[in-house]
């Protein structure tokens, strides 16, 4: 009986995470909006505009490597109106000026394109990944991650 009780007091404890993160990670068409996420969300959008004029999909991802020099990559797989994605938008504008040239910085909307979520096989948004020049994954990190700690992983790679 005890097993029973702890089986489903697991479960319940296990509901109430997801439903907390969905709720935390719904479309924001619906919620009412602090003029700090507002500006988060058009930095999203610009992010988004940018990648979506130069890639479309994680076929391109793969397939990019082809026509340009190959660079180390942090893709962040999440979506518009999630507050923890957008929470990364200012993180990953910092990086992509810090890191231009040696490091590419590439946004996935896996709501609006479902493909790279299923490709890198995603469990929560945001996710970020990151690649060798090779295309090879050798980092991988699910929820907010702080600029320092992306960093740090940075340089162990030996990307400075």
């Amino acid at each position: 009986m005890r097993k029973v009780k702890k089986i489903f007091v697991l479960t319940v404890a296990f509901a109430i995470t997801v439903f907390t993160f969905t709720l935390g990670c719904k479309n924001g068409s619906t919620e009412e909006k602090s003029p700090q996420l507002q500006s988060l969300n058009n930095q999203n959008d610009n992010i988004r505009d940018t990648v979506n004029s130069t890639e479309t999909g994680a076929d391109s991802v793969l397939s990019s490597n082809v026509n340009r020099v190959n660079l180390p990559k942090m893709l962040e797989l999440g979506s518009i109106g999630c507050r923890p994605c957008e929470m990364m938008t200012p993180i990953l504008a910092e990086l992509r000026k810090d890191y231009a040239g040696r490091l590419s910085i590439e946004f996935y909307d896996v709501r609006k394109d479902p493909k790279p979520a299923q490709t890198y096989k995603i469990r929560l948004i945001p996710t970020q990944i990151f690649l060798d020049a090779n295309g090879k994954e050798f980092f991988r990190h699910e929820g907010f991650f702080p600029k320092e700690e992306i960093i740090k992983v940075l340089m162990q790679a030996g990307i400075e």
